[in-house]
């Protein structure tokens, strides 16, 4: 499997489920749906495109190659690397339970936070079949989400530990924290803290600390160094502006008490 696959949709898909699989398998369907009927797949429909996809027993099970629609939803596979063992019918019903699901969600909370993770790491966590690896990559898996859902389109920013144990229970805010009776259950500081630290060493991330206050978080991609050099150029950048602002409130006050000052002198003499 390609390390550039991923699966992406709403955040609240982590607690689509008691069973943490069928939450990670709701974000894979969740996410071929998505591609099969956005206009970014219309590049890969030329005529013949189709002929691409490797159908083997599906038409059997009745995926059908002169169905638009079927056609679309298995090239989305095919990009997302998926093969599909069931019917259509079954896929598509699943697919609706889930939208369903996210509909409820977001007609209570409002529009979720995405959340896009890397395949490999969904297919490994749903795969795992011994329970004490099961448990270390669930909570891999969430908390990395719990980041990357914070950090959203962003090449960098400022995440604290409460907004990741937020978004690893699905949740995007506080308030749905507070609120929303299905969340997952929240980890530890402690879990997280030490999570973390092994995930970072795995390069799955990159993450900086500002004097020793502020955690700013970034794709592996972007690299520590390249992190290090943005958040100082931003901080420098931000104390420039608050120092320009603090002479500039300086000089106005300045202004006005040297034109109130005359007219104070001319009351005066009026008296």
């Amino acid at each position: 499997m390609s390390s550039g696959a991923y699966f992406q949709g709403p955040l609240c898909l982590l607690a689509y489920s008691t069973n943490f699989a069928e939450s990670l398998n709701a974000l894979v369907d969740y996410s071929i749906a998505n591609l099969a009927e956005s206009t970014g797949l219309a590049g890969n429909m030329d005529p013949g495109r189709e002929n691409s996809i490797d159908w083997g027993d599906a038409g059997g099970r009745g995926w059908d190659e002169s169905n638009e629609e079927h056609v679309r939803t298995m090239l989305a596979a095919k990009i997302h690397r998926v093969s599909f063992r069931g019917t259509p019918s079954h896929y598509f019903a699943a697919v609706k339970r889930v939208r369903d699901f996210v509909q409820h969600h977001e007609q209570r909370f409002g529009p979720d936070r995405k959340v896009r993770l890397a395949a490999g790491l969904v297919w490994e966590c749903i795969a795992e079949e011994d329970p004490a690896d099961r448990e270390r990559r669930i909570r891999d898996v969430r908390i990395l989400a719990g980041i990357f859902s914070a950090l959203g389109a962003k090449d960098f920013r400022l995440i604290t530990r409460d907004e990741i144990i937020r978004g690893s229970c699905g949740c995007k805010s506080k308030a749905v924290f507070n609120s929303w009776e299905g969340k997952l259950q929240p980890f530890t500081e402690e879990q997280i803290k030490w999570t973390l630290r092994a995930l970072e060493k795995r390069n799955l991330f990159v993450r900086y600390c500002y004097q020793n206050r502020h955690v700013y978080f970034a794709a592996a991609s972007f690299g520590r160094e390249r992190l290090k050099d943005e958040v100082e150029k931003l901080k420098l950048s931000r104390t420039g502006v608050e120092e320009w602002r603090r002479q500039d409130r300086a000089h106005s006050r300045n202004v006005a008490a040297k034109i109130s000052r005359p007219v104070q002198r001319e009351a005066v003499n009026a008296l």
